[in-house]
C-alpha cells in the first residue's frame, strides 16, 4: 500500500516497472528497514485452523440460507424432491456442526500446548465478550502480541480507529483508507462488542447514548 501510494502518477504498468519502483522504495527507506520474522510453528498452525474454521462456517451459512430460500419459493412442500433436499441439507448442516466443533477443540488444544499463548488466552477471555475463536484470532494475527505491541497499532490493524482528511475549513472527511485493515479481526471484535453489550448493562447504556447522539451502531 505504501509503495503504491508513493510512486505517484504512472502511465501503464508492467512487472519490470513494478520491480523498479519496489527497488527504488527499498533504497530510499533503508533506515526504516525491519527484517521479516516468520511466524512460529504454533502461530502458523493456529492461523491455518482459524481460516479453515471460517470456511466451514461460511459453508454452513450457505447451506442454511439456500435451504431457507428454497423453502420460501417452493410451491409443493410435499414433493419427493423437497423432502430429499431438506433431508440432505439438514444432514450437511449437522455434519458441518460436528466438524466445526472438532476444529474448536483442536484450536483450544493447540493453545494449551504453548505456555505463552495459554497465558495470553486466559487474559483475553477474562474480558467480557471475548471467547475461544475471537481470542484465538487475536493471538494468531498479532503473533501472540509480539508483532503488534501498542494500543494504537492494534486499533489501526483491526479497523477500530477512524482517520480523517482535513484541509482548511472546507475539507473534513473520513480517509478512503480507513478500511485497510484485517477484516476478520474487525468482524470478531464487532461480535465481541455485541456480546459484551448484552452481558454488561453499563456498556449497553453507553451504546444507547451514542446511538441517540447519531452514531451509527450496527445491530
Amino acid at each position: 500500500m505504501q509503495i503504491h501510494c508513493s510512486k505517484g502518477f504512472q502511465r501503464g504498468k508492467s512487472d519490470k516497472e513494478d520491480s523498479e519502483v519496489i527497488a527504488q522504495y527499498a533504497a530510499r527507506h533503508q533506515s526504516r528497514y525491519t527484517a521479516f520474522v516468520p511466524d512460529a510453528e504454533a502461530i502458523a498452525d493456529l492461523k491455518e485452523l482459524i481460516c479453515y474454521r471460517d470456511s466451514l462456517v461460511e459453508r454452513r451459512k450457505e447451506c442454511k440460507v439456500r435451504l431457507a430460500n428454497k423453502k420460501e419459493t417452493l410451491v409443493n412442500r410435499n414433493s419427493k424432491a423437497w423432502k430429499c433436499i431438506e433431508r440432505l441439507s439438514k444432514a450437511e448442516i449437522k455434519r458441518l456442526d460436528k466438524v466445526i466443533g472438532e476444529c474448536d477443540e483442536e484450536i483450544r488444544n493447540l493453545m494449551k500446548e504453548d505456555e505463552e499463548m495459554e497465558k495470553n488466552y486466559q487474559h483475553l477471555t477474562s474480558i467480557v465478550g471475548i471467547g475461544l475463536i475471537n481470542g484465538a484470532a487475536l493471538i494468531a494475527y498479532t503473533g501472540n502480541f509480539k508483532k503488534i505491541t501498542t494500543p494504537n497499532k492494534m486499533s489501526c490493524y483491526c479497523g477500530c480507529f477512524t482517520f480523517y482528511e482535513d484541509s482548511g475549513t472546507s475539507v473534513h472527511r473520513k480517509s478512503p483508507y480507513r478500511n485497510a485493515c484485517c477484516k476478520m479481526l474487525k468482524g470478531y471484535l464487532r461480535m465481541a462488542a455485541k456480546s459484551a453489550m448484552l452481558a454488561n448493562t453499563e456498556l449497553r447504556k453507553y451504546s444507547e447514548r451514542l446511538r441517540e447522539k447519531g452514531k451509527a451502531i450496527s445491530s
